[in-house]
C-alpha cells in the first residue's frame, strides 16, 4: 500500500474524528497524538507507553487508560498487550483500515494527484549530451562589468563605504565620491578599492595603502581637469 493512501486516508480518518460528537476531547487527543506521532504509514505498527502519551498530550495516564476503553468499546481503535515489553500496548484502527479499503477513488485521486505534482517539474537541460552548447551560453554577470582584478567593490552608501571614507578622512585625504566615479556591478553601484579590509594602522601595508590612495587622488584630478579643458 502506498504511502500517500495511507496518508489521505488519516486525513479522512482525523476528519471524522472531528466531527464526532460522541468523542470526548481528550479522546480526540489521544486519536490525534496516536496517529500524527506514533503511527507508522508505511507498515502500520503503533505500540507507545501510556507514559509516552501522557508526555505528548499532558494528559494523565489515568485519563489516558479510561479514554481507550472508551474508544475500544466504540471501535475506533483495538488495544492488545505488547508481548516484548509490558509497558507498551499494540494500537491498530479499524475505522482507518476500512477507509484505506473502502474508498479507493478519494485515495487513488490522492496518488494522481500526487503524481502530477511529481512529474510536473520542468526537466533539467543534460549538459552531457551537447556540452558546448550549456558551456558557451552567456549568462548575466557576461552582460555587466567584471570586477577588475586586484580591486574589490565597495557599495555606495554602505557600512563599508563609511568606514573607508573615515579611513581617508583621517588621511586628510578626500573620501570615495570624490576619487572614484560609481560603477554598476551585479546590479549595485559600487567603487572599486585596492584591498578588500581596511590595513591595521602603523603596518606597512597602511602605508601602502596610503599611497596607492594618493596615486588615485592624483589621477582622480588629472582626469577632472581634462574634461574641464575640453
Amino acid at each position: 500500500m502506498s504511502t500517500v493512501i495511507v496518508r489521505k486516508s488519516c486525513q479522512i480518518f482525523i476528519g471524522q474524528v472531528e466531527k464526532s460528537a460522541c468523542l470526548t476531547p481528550a479522546q480526540k487527543q489521544i486519536l490525534r497524538c496516536l496517529l500524527f506521532t506514533f503511527y507508522n504509514v508505511s507498515d502500520g505498527k503503533c505500540y507507545p507507553s501510556d507514559k509516552t502519551i501522557a508526555r505528548e498530550t499532558g494528559l494523565s495516564e489515568r485519563t489516558i487508560r479510561r479514554a481507550r476503553e472508551e474508544l475500544v468499546v466504540d471501535e475506533w481503535i483495538e488495544c492488545t498487550p505488547y508481548l516484548s515489553d509490558r509497558r507498551r500496548r499494540k494500537y491498530a484502527f479499524p475505522k482507518l483500515n476500512r477507509i484505506i479499503e473502502d474508498n479507493p477513488g478519494a485515495t487513488e485521486n490522492c496518488l494522481s494527484q500526487h503524481s502530477k505534482r511529481r512529474t510536473s517539474c520542468p526537466k533539467q537541460p543534460d549538459n552531457l549530451s551537447d556540452p558546448l552548447k550549456y558551456k558557451n551560453k552567456p549568462t548575466q554577470i557576461d552582460h555587466e562589468e567584471r570586477q577588475p582584478e586586484g580591486r574589490w567593490p565597495v557599495i555606495v552608501g554602505s557600512q563599508q563605504n563609511r568606514a573607508w571614507n573615515r579611513f581617508l578622512c583621517d588621511a586628510n585625504l578626500p573620501p570615495l565620491e570624490q576619487i572614484f566615479e560609481p560603477q554598476t556591478f551585479r546590479g549595485k553601484a559600487v567603487y572599486w578599492v585596492k584591498h578588500e579590509k581596511i590595513p591595521l594602522e602603523d603596518t606597512t601595508a597602511y602605508e601602502l595603502e596610503l599611497n596607492w590612495f594618493r596615486q588615485q587622488v592624483d589621477l582622480s584630478k588629472i582626469n577632472q581637469k581634462g574634461k574641464s579643458d575640453e
